[in-house]
């Protein structure tokens, strides 16, 4: 299900119904060339879990930075400072679970 699109043209579906009981939600982040995670990724309590299914992304982590390439997965705390962006010419598509607070 179509949830929204950002500025930089990155779209994020809901992949799971929506129950305010969830401790999780799964999401499909479609990135278009230059695109990037804004108004969608913010520091909250919980943990995150994102893991690459085409094209190639960098997640900034706080001072570290990850280039993601299909298949590569990435577990964090998501109190921390996190974003992504493409900075390719081709589209990217990633799995994105997140927890709304600590299990």
């Amino acid at each position: 299900k179509f949830v929204k699109s950002n500025a930089s043209g990155t779209s994020l579906y809901l992949l799971s119904h929506h129950d305010p009981l969830k401790q999780m939600e799964t999401y499909l982040l479609t990135f278009k060339a230059g695109g990037n995670s804004e108004d969608f990724f913010t520091e909250h309590p919980g943990q995150e879990f994102c893991h690459l299914l085409k094209g190639e992304l960098v997640l900034k982590l706080e001072d570290l930075t990850y280039r993601l390439l299909p298949g590569d997965s990435i577990y964090y705390n998501s109190a921390k400072v996190h974003s992504i962006v493409n900075e390719t010419g081709k589209p990217a598509e990633m799995l994105w679970i997140s927890t709304s607070g600590p299990l």
